[in-house]
């Protein structure tokens, strides 16, 4: 198949929808190789719900031939040697460590900017979907699988949007599984195969993995809480409620009440349901917030300066914490409440 991606968030989000049964997949990690392979790598991490991080590796080329690698090494203190370059080399030559070590600061150089204080790479045990915007020859990419097994991964899958064959054959020879969206039979560079191949910058970089750890932090604090509460009960028991007859007003008539309550929350705290009266007078003092809706009746409420309002079918009002007066139900009253004590009562 022949494909012309538009840039490596298009080819992401293709690769995302060929990697979508991952979707959620417990312990695995997307892994994006620097550069290029990041932004591709952060658009299948955001449509698959997974963690995204990044694989350095760095190639050990001889100094005098640098495409010949004598191994590679990776993030994590991985190590990978290619013993057929190695046995090239003169006995007891150090050309290996020298190299190794001035790559070893460029790795440590690079993972400072890309990964800053998070934790280093623990792939112990875990899935890596290492990612890349493509295959030439397949060798970085050979020395990552190699690399990530030596961390500890239980299982390597690669996946990139367009490969030459070779390439993909040869991945396919080490990884566990590839996924190859094209591998034209004419494949000359990577970047024939993008309207948009710009340079990724580490900057670029940086802040992708900043956003896939900004969202991975909101998925956690996300995760599913207390459910909404449906109410189908209002013909449940209803309680009748006692009035403290020194309460009362002088000359009212001692009312019937009753409360059904339809929901108490944990901490005994808020509470709410539905309360009606009859005809009567009594002082109140609320320590409580109570939202009021009267669905039938009349009542007034004065407050000790002299107040008062009254309400009738359909009006809502709150009774705030700290009010003292008289509630008056002038007609048979019938209300929805909803109260939260500040303070548990005593």
């Amino acid at each position: 198949m022949r494909r012309v991606f538009e840039n490596r968030a298009e080819a992401g989000r293709a690769l995302a929808d060929a990697l979508a049964d991952r979707r959620g997949a417990p312990d695995t990690v997307v892994l994006g190789l620097p550069r290029g392979g990041v932004p591709v790598a952060y658009e299948i991490a955001s449509a698959l719900g997974l963690p995204l991080d990044v694989l350095l590796v760095r190639k050990l080329g001889l100094p005098w031939q640098p495409e010949l690698a004598m191994g590679a090494i990776a993030s994590g203190g991985a190590i990978v040697v290619n013993d057929e370059v190695l046995r090239h080399l003169p006995p007891g030559s150090d050309v290996l460590a020298s190299v190794r070590q001035r790559e070893q600061c460029e790795l440590e150089r690079r993972e400072r900017v890309f990964r800053g204080d998070r934790p280093p790479l623990d792939m112990r045990g875990r899935t890596g979907i290492l990612v890349d915007d493509g295959l030439a020859t397949g060798a970085t990419m050979e020395a990552a699988v190699r690399a990530l097994r030596k961390l500890g991964a239980a299982r390597v899958v690669v996946a990139v949007p367009v490969a030459a064959v070779e390439a993909r054959d040869r991945i396919a020879a080490v990884a566990d599984e590839v996924v190859c969206l094209s591998a034209p039979e004419w494949f000359s560079a990577v970047g024939q195969w993008y309207r948009d191949f710009g340079q990724t910058e580490d900057a670029e970089v940086s802040e992708l993995l900043e956003q896939a750890a900004v969202r991975a932090a909101g998925e956690v604090m996300s995760e599913p809480g207390p459910a909404v509460i449906k109410i189908d009960d209002f013909a449940g028991r209803e309680e009748p409620l006692e009035l403290d007859p020194a309460r009362l007003a002088p000359g009212s008539p001692a009312p019937a009440q009753f409360v059904r309550n339809l929901y108490t929350d944990d901490t005994g705290r808020f509470f709410g349901g539905i309360w009606r009266s009859s005809v009567g007078a009594w002082h109140v003092s609320y320590t409580e917030n109570e939202l009021c809706m009267l669905t039938e009746g009349r009542v007034r409420i004065s407050d000790q300066h002299g107040r008062s309002w009254t309400f009738g079918p359909g009006d809502c009002f709150v009774m705030p914490a700290g009010f003292r007066g008289l509630w008056e139900v002038l007609e048979p009253a019938r209300k929805f409440y909803a109260i939260y004590e500040p303070q548990a009562a005593e």
